[in-house]
């Protein structure tokens, strides 16, 4: 288990990002300062990871839930509908860290999993799209977050809050916490990015389900 912030925030930093971006999955790597920043805060305020069984949906290229197992998460497994990223993260473990036996990469679309039924993991921890290109994505993710865990840690833009809360508490009995509020660099990966970088403020929370 890594016990130290910085040494997880060093460890993520060597997890590769995206071989081919696709507008469609609005795929952008989440900063691995601000992974660790979710993770710790995660473990060690709420005791989230150690010990528990973590889901990271839409994980990319693995970033989070490798931060997941590396905390020591007993189970960590990270989902992703994109074939290309999940074979860079299966290799980026296998070559750099194969002791790590209790993570696993699958490839699926996160509306049909069938793992183990309603609330068959600890946590989900995710950094789904935006839904600025596909209308509704991260409603669609948040609703699989919270059909297959007790609590949830996801990121969002910011603007988006307001409907976020309206949704969660409208449609949930829960406990929502604004973890963190935070500018991420979005490198100009697609055609249509004429900045160099853009900076997106970006809230992450923490839903906690009561019933």
């Amino acid at each position: 288990m890594i016990a130290k912030r910085k040494l997880l925030e060093k460890f993520l930093e060597g997890v590769p990002s995206f071989p081919k971006p696709k507008l469609k999955y609005e795929q952008y790597i989440i900063p691995s300062w601000l992974a660790a920043d979710l993770l710790w805060i995660a473990e060690t305020t709420y005791g989230d990871i150690y010990g528990m069984k973590v889901l990271d949906l839409g994980t990319g290229t693995g970033k989070l839930a490798l931060g997941a197992a590396l905390i020591g998460a007993n189970y960590v497994v990270g989902i992703d509908i994109d074939l290309d990223a999940i074979k860079v993260a299966k290799a980026y473990v296998l070559n750099n860290l194969p002791q790590l036996t209790n993570l696993e990469f699958i490839c699926a679309d996160i509306t049909n999993l069938d793992l183990g039924g309603r609330r068959s993991f600890d946590t989900v921890i995710q950094n789904p799209p935006f839904g600025v290109h596909k209308k509704g994505y991260d409603i669609m993710f948040l609703k699989s977050a919270l059909r297959l865990a007790r609590v949830t840690y996801s990121v969002h833009k910011s603007r988006t809050r307001d409907f976020i809360l309206k949704f969660l508490n409208e449609n949930y009995k829960c406990r929502v916490t604004i973890l963190l509020r935070a500018k991420i660099p979005i490198p100009p990966i697609y055609e249509f990015h004429e900045k160099r970088v853009h900076l997106v403020d970006v809230d992450i929370i923490r839903i906690e389900l009561l019933d």
